[in-house]
């Protein structure tokens, strides 16, 4: 009885964490994807309204990309500096 019950629980645990690494790949294909996107988007259309530039300012911020891509692992083009 106190076996299954621990093997339970660890299996319970074990669910989520699956679940989560399994979907790490595509959660960094994503996040690159987005992110190589805003780049371009700010190099060909360096002057967009207020809106979108103060959006923009968000994703651009470095501290954010360097985040993403310490905690996703999308360093496909944007190199940590800070």
């Amino acid at each position: 009885m106190k076996g299954q019950m621990i093997a339970g629980i660890a299996h319970e645990i074990n669910n989520p964490i699956s679940f989560i690494a399994g979907n790490l790949v595509y959660a960094n294909q994503y996040t690159s994807e987005l992110l190589e996107i805003l780049r371009l988007y700010q190099e060909y259309c360096p002057q967009p309204g207020a809106e979108i530039f103060k959006r923009s300012q968000i994703l651009s911020n470095s501290y954010f990309k360097c985040s993403c891509s310490t905690v996703i692992g999308c360093k496909s083009w944007y190199h940590c500096t800070v």
